[in-house]
């Protein structure tokens, strides 16, 4: 998002170079081809001061390119400003060029949001009816008499006035809406894409998952084997007693863990989603929990509020955070599990009193195979599939952690999830 302000904050730079490098041409222009009566010294100051305003942008630092929206209104409406002066030097209404308050508030709907926006063009509006009444004449382009408040405006000056207000009013509008849009149809591509993204990945872990447990299975089933039989020849020599337990151990450790990689290849294939009660997830995630019995829940929506959702990932992606939980403090300590309804979706909040996680780590979490357990405790994978559950039904997740104060872990789906 920086580098996109930066962007644009460059883009309108380059643009106010042109702006007032056709200033002065045209001035020049009107002066020394046309012999139009206007005054340069004035018009030249201000342009300079437009240069030097444009070299200031250009130097501002790039931390401040996070306040795009303000560094780039405050320059347009400085623009306003500057060709008002400049007007007001050139004949005011008189002058063709006072049409040139819609290009700036065309550039104001293409840059800023919509309040800045509408305020350009509540400045510009507010210049072009001051030029109505205070400028210095131009023989050349006194079409018409000028008339003071009491004897009204002329035809003409009715219509320019009308026209400007017109056709601000559908620039601003129109280009603010289109703006407006492009930035959204941008951020729904790039979520898409990030979603499709997510998907190949899913795909590639499912696969690679299943392939190494599938590929490790046979070998382990050798060695356990082997390690039996080796248990019953040696079973006469205690001094081999301590290794042979060791091996069988590691060899049950590797078997558990191809379960477990079994188990999540399934769950990274997908599945469809189905109606269930608050009650019958809660109930399952207290049977699929290593220590239910420290478990506090609080629940402050209906117990029998239906969702529909992906049942086996909402299940599984609880028990992962109530289980990282409860690995991450003391298992004498409770685990609290808050369910709350915002709206259309339902929040489950995740609470511990840990060791708590620096931000480092909080940011890496959810990488495949990145995991802050001992070896054996776990593959890395559970917050992977949480957030891969989460942007499934296009919900929410965050985490806040702070190294001695705990982890509180914040999920957020829809109650009705739409495929």
């Amino acid at each position: 998002m920086d580098r996109r302000n930066e962007i644009r904050l460059l883009w309108l730079s380059r643009i106010r170079w042109a702006a007032l490098a056709a200033y002065f041409i045209v001035s020049a222009f009107a002066v020394f081809f046309f012999e139009v009566d206007i005054p340069l010294v004035p018009i030249g100051l201000i342009l300079l001061l437009g240069a030097v305003s444009n070299v200031l942008l250009a130097r501002m630092p790039l931390r401040l390119s996070a306040m795009s929206d303000s560094l780039a209104g405050a320059m347009i409406s400085l623009d306003v400003l500057l060709l008002t002066a400049i007007l007001y030097f050139c004949g005011g209404y008189t002058n063709p060029f006072c049409m040139m308050f819609l290009a700036h508030v065309a550039l104001a709907a293409f840059f800023l949001n919509a309040r800045w926006t509408w305020g350009v063009f509540g400045i510009a509006s507010a210049a072009f009816i001051f030029l109505f009444f205070f400028h210095v004449p131009v023989s050349q382009f006194s079409m018409h008499k000028h008339h003071g408040m009491d004897s009204g405006f002329s035809l003409h000056l009715h219509g320019m006035f009308i026209a400007y207000f017109v056709i601000g009013l559908i620039l601003a509008a129109f280009l603010t809406r289109m703006s407006e849009e492009i930035d959204t149809q941008a951020r729904e591509i790039d979520e898409l894409r990030s979603r499709e993204q997510l998907e190949r990945n899913l795909r590639g872990l499912a696969t690679l998952t299943a392939g190494a447990a599938h590929e490790l299975s046979t070998p382990l089933g050798t060695l356990t084997l082997i390690g039996e039989e080796l248990s019953r020849a040696l079973k006469g020599k205690p001094e081999f007693n301590d290794d042979i337990v060791m091996m069988q151990e590691q060899l049950q450790r590797c078997a558990s863990i191809l379960q477990r990689m079994r188990g999540q290849s399934a769950e990274l294939q997908g599945e469809a989603p189905v109606t269930v009660s608050i009650e019958s997830v809660l109930r399952g995630v207290v049977e699929g929990v290593s220590s239910p019995s420290a478990l506090g829940i609080r629940c402050d929506i209906t117990a029998s509020r239906q969702l529909y959702t992906l049942q086996d990932s909402l299940l599984s992606s609880l028990r992962a955070l109530v289980n990282n939980a409860f690995q991450a403090s003391s298992y004498s300590e409770t685990v609290e599990l808050e369910v709350a309804e915002e709206g259309e979706n339902v929040v489950f909040l995740v609470r511990d009193s840990g060791v708590g996680m620096s931000e480092e780590v909080v940011s890496r979490l959810g990488e495949p195979f990145f995991t802050t357990k001992e070896p054996g405790q776990g593959m890395g994978l559970g917050i992977f599939l949480v957030k891969l559950f989460v942007a499934q039904v296009n919900g929410s997740f965050s985490i806040s952690s702070r190294l001695g104060e705990g982890t509180e872990v914040c999920m957020t789906i829809p109650r009705s999830f739409r495929v």
